[in-house]
């Protein structure tokens, strides 16, 4: 009599998917091993396409895994960008709030030391 099949758990169906995106000698030697599902989770990182700081979704079609060392190279570059992008938009928050209302915002005062300082650039 053949044994019942079992409820194949959630964990082991993720990392038979990821490993089909290991290279295959890799994916070899963690079988010829038989690794376990979390070593095989442990070679990926889980990265958001639209970065999660730009209001990136936790959902399933704004992630894709890559591999983890790529994963820790790409993360500086990006942390950088999305940093630079936080700083503009509160820099220029107001000035795109007046503007969409269809005020001219005031220029900044300028300081004496910005005044002599432009005298003597064009002196």
């Amino acid at each position: 009599m053949p044994r019942k099949r079992n409820y194949i758990p959630l964990i082991e169906r993720y990392a038979a998917t990821l490993a089909c995106l290991l290279p295959q000698t890799e994916r070899d030697l963690l079988r010829a091993k038989r690794a376990p599902a979390r070593e095989v989770i442990s070679h990926f990182h889980i990265h958001h396409i639209e970065l999660h700081a730009w209001q990136g979704r936790d959902k399933w079609f704004n992630l894709t895994p890559i591999p983890a060392a790529e994963h820790k190279a790409m993360t500086p570059n990006e942390t950088r960008r999305a940093a630079k992008v936080v700083r503009l938009d509160d820099k220029w928050r107001g000035f795109m709030r007046a503007v969409a209302k269809g005020h001219k915002p005031k220029p900044r005062r300028t300081t004496s030391w910005q005044k002599n300082r432009r005298r003597k650039r064009f002196a």
